[in-house]
This record gives C-alpha cells, structure tokens and sequence, in this order.
C-alpha cells in the first residue's frame, strides 16, 4: 500500500506536547524546534525517524508544560552558600581575583540537588517515548491518507484505459478516411489523370503519419506498471512520478497526431486525466 506524505500527529501528557506535521517534499527533509535542556537528544529522534520515513518534509516540535518548567532541577542553597564563603576567603587571600562566574557556580558538583537530574533525564526519557507514540501516529495518519490516494488513483487509471479503447476503436477508421480526404483533394484540384498506385503509397503513407497504435500500447502499459506500483509494498512515489511523465509525454503525443475532432477531443480529456493523477502522486511517499 501506497503511503502519503501530507499527515498531522500529536503526543500530549502532563509534561509535554509533541506536534508532528509531515508534507510532500522531493527528499525527507526533518526540522526539530526542542527546548534548551532536551536538545541532547535531537541524534536519537532524527535516527528513528529516518527508521520509518524515507521522503517528506517533517516539522517535530515539542512544548513542555507549565508543571514540566515547575520541575526545574532545585539549588542546594546550604551547598551554594558554603562554596561562596570559601570563594570569600580565597578572594581575602587573593585580593586580585574577580568575582566568580555565576554560571560555573551552578556547575560545581553538588549545588543542584541530586535528584533535580533524575528528574531531568525522565523529562527526557518521557520526551522520546512520546516521540515515538506521535511518529506512529504519523506514520498511520500516512497510511489512511495513502489509501484514499490508491483509490483515486486507480479510478483515474480506469477512466484512462477507457478512454484509450475508445480512441483505438476510433483510430480503425483512420487509413479509410485519410484516403478519402486525399482523393476528395485531388478532385478540388481538377486533376485530370491519377496513379492509382501513387495514390495508395500517399495514403499509406499519411496513415502511418496518423497511425496511434503504438502510443496506445504504450499508455497501457505504463497504466498497468502504475498499478503495479500500487499493489507493491515500500516508498512507490519517484517511480510513479517517472511513470506520469511518460504517461504525459504519450499523450502530448496522441493529441498532436489525432486527425479528426472527436479523436482530438478524447485525446485532450485523457491528457487532462493525465495532469490530474501527476498532481496527486506528488504526495505519495
């Protein structure tokens, strides 16, 4: 089953909020918005992410809730305040040395209190595993999208192999008519004397001209190997995106050759069908 790229998921619990919103690029593309203290473990996320998508254009961002901030690893004041006086007294020996750097204060071992870092590392423990919840939910979110594209796509294939029977029952009539309109010219111009055989290697010749057969077959094919893409498993979208592009190129073609206006007019609506599935498989992963 197909996969789509367009796809919104969200992971929510008293500590954080994760928002995960997925559209169609070329490449995958990934940007993370983390807080200061979590952004340590951004290698972690990008590896499983890239784990269970190969394209798209990612944006993951995370908030953390007022009684997250409230949780703040605390200061052991009695432990600050003991480094301090001895700050003082090497300052009292060393009148020449500045006043301290708050933050290497806040560095010194022992100032936060020891709990404040397990509390820490489950913020960041809660924040991956709700990474991974969310990214599921993407990942499903993806899939449902990819369904809906499946169809359509299949009903626009069938709309096209339609269409490309009709032309080819049409198409029967064309060598008959090309004759006819050779040889109704050929009156206008009040020519006395014909070859016959002269006049049939015209004709064949302009029929082969006008001859679609070979554009036809090749529309059915690439319908059918775009079906095949369908029903196989893993990332189809640059293999389908090939095959539209060929698809078009067939069909410019078949409407350039079309020698009647009901020809012309099937041809024009099945480019149109054309142009309506290549702008849906953009978003197919």
């Amino acid at each position: 089953m197909i996969l789509s790229m367009t796809a919104f998921a969200k992971f929510e619990s008293a500590s954080l909020v994760w928002e995960i919103r997925s559209v169609n690029s070329r490449y995958l593309e990934v940007d993370f918005r983390l807080p200061a203290g979590i952004r340590e473990i951004e290698p972690a996320l990008r590896g499983h992410l890239r784990d269970v998508l190969s394209r798209g254009k990612v944006d993951a961002t995370l908030r953390l809730t007022k009684s997250a901030v409230a949780s703040v690893p605390e200061i052991n004041r009695a432990h600050l305040v003991a480094l301090l006086d001895v700050l003082d007294d090497v300052r009292n020996a060393a009148p020449g040395i500045g006043q301290p750097d708050p933050l290497e204060l806040l560095r010194w071992p022992g100032v936060f209190e020891p709990d404040g870092e397990s509390a820490d590392d489950a913020l960041k423990a809660e924040a991956l595993t709700g990474f991974e919840y969310a990214l599921r939910r993407l990942v499903e979110h993806r899939g449902t999208e990819g369904g809906k594209l499946d169809a359509l796509l299949r009903e626009k294939l069938s709309a096209l192999e339609a269409m490309v029977a009709d032309i080819r029952t049409l198409a029967v009539s064309f060598a008959p008519m090309v004759r006819d309109r050779l040889i109704g010219r050929i009156r206008e111009l009040d020519a006395v004397h014909v070859d016959s055989g002269r006049l049939e290697q015209e004709v064949a010749l302009l029929a082969q001209k006008a001859d679609i057969a070979e554009e036809l077959d090749r529309l059915v094919m690439h319908a059918q190997a775009c079906r095949d893409c369908l029903g196989a498993g893993g990332p189809q979208g640059r293999r389908l995106d090939f095959l539209m592009q060929e698809l078009n190129r067939e069909s410019n073609t078949l409407t350039a050759k079309a020698i009647t206006s009901e020809c012309a007019q099937r041809a024009v609506e099945l480019k149109v069908v054309v142009d309506q599935m290549r702008e849906q498989v953009q978003n197919v992963e």
